[in-house]
């Protein structure tokens, strides 16, 4: 299961999305209307990456990690291929 310092952590992107939301506040024109969109892309994405963890996490839907590419929910390395 993910712990409470994972989920933390998870959810870190969407805290700077927000800065760069409120920094973009104060621009103006191009730089505000890309500033707004970024944030929100930001925040979206880091939502959405955060839910799915904790659905597969919940679900015991692990099975994506059992291939033999590193697991970023694992947080394990991929294993070493065959030498020779």
């Amino acid at each position: 299961m993910m712990g409470a310092h994972g989920l933390a952590m998870s959810l870190l992107p969407a805290a700077v999305g927000y800065w760069v939301l409120i920094a973009s506040g104060k621009e103006k024109d191009d730089v505000k209307k890309l500033g707004k969109w970024l944030g929100i892309a930001i925040i979206a994405l880091s939502v959405l990456g955060t839910a799915c963890k904790v659905y597969y996490c919940a679900m015991g839907k692990m099975g994506m990690c059992q291939s033999k590419m590193a697991c970023p929910m694992a947080g394990k390395p991929a294993p070493m291929a065959p030498q020779g």
